[in-house]
Formats: structure tokens, sequence, C-alpha cells
């Protein structure tokens, strides 16, 4: 990407990796909650991740506020989509994309065990230990 005066600009600074840790943990922290806790709609499986959108519309609006106070101190444009990108793939990892799926993986050989299937002789062996939660 070209800045300022034709220089090459990647948009990732400190302060662009900040606002996106920001979001990172309210994604992190609002998206399970809103789905396992409250029950409301989900906010990250669908094609337009809310979880990603609403967070970053209000850094947007904060940001334009910041603009017509003190310009330079405003995100710049290549800053604004790292500062997106880190939320958007936090709302795909944070509950559908990764941690409800991992979860249920990781649980369901122990599960589902029976005598009839026989997985405890055949399939817990081949389980790494370090993988799986100790409930003893």
């Amino acid at each position: 990407m070209l800045g300022e005066e034709g220089k090459a600009t990647s948009g990732f600074t400190v302060r662009s990796f900040l606002v996106g840790l920001c979001l990172v943990i309210l994604v992190v922290l609002g998206a399970p909650y809103t789905e396992y806790i409250v029950h409301t709609s989900l906010t990250t499986v669908d094609y337009f991740p809310l979880a990603a959108v609403f967070p970053f519309l209000l850094v947007v609006i904060l940001n334009v506020g910041v603009m017509l106070v003190t310009p330079r101190w405003a995100l710049t444009t290549h800053e604004l989509c790292i500062v997106f990108i880190m939320a958007l793939v936090t709302s795909a990892l944070a509950t559908a994309g990764l941690a409800r799926y991992l979860l249920a993986t990781i649980a369901a050989p122990y599960y589902f065990t029976t005598p009839e299937n026989r997985w405890a002789d055949y399939l817990h062996r081949h389980i790494p230990t370090w993988i799986v939660p100790d409930v003893c």
C-alpha cells in the first residue's frame, strides 16, 4: 500500500495494534457471552460477523471524532484495515470457527465411549494426554 509521498506503508503500527487488541479482547469476551450466557443472536456464524463489525463501527465513529479535534491522532485508512482484520479473524476463532467445535471434538472420544464400541481399548491410547483435560 502506498501512503503519503508514495512511500509504502503497511498500516501495522503500535497504535493500530493496540486498538486492534482492544477489539480482540472485546470480541473474545463479548461473542461467547452473547451466544452461550445471554442466548441472543449468533453474532459470529454469519457471512457478515456482527461481533467484529459493531465494535469496529464504534472505532470508526470515535476516529471521526478524533479527526475533527486533532487530525494527526486519528487512525489512517491502513491502520483501520489492520484493526478490522484483527477483529474479523478473532470473531471467526472466538466461537463458531474454532472454540465451539474444538471443545466438542476433544470431549467426544471420552463422552461417547461405551463397552460396545470399545473406544477405551482402541482409541484412547492414541490420544495424547496433553490435549485432553484431566477431570480426575
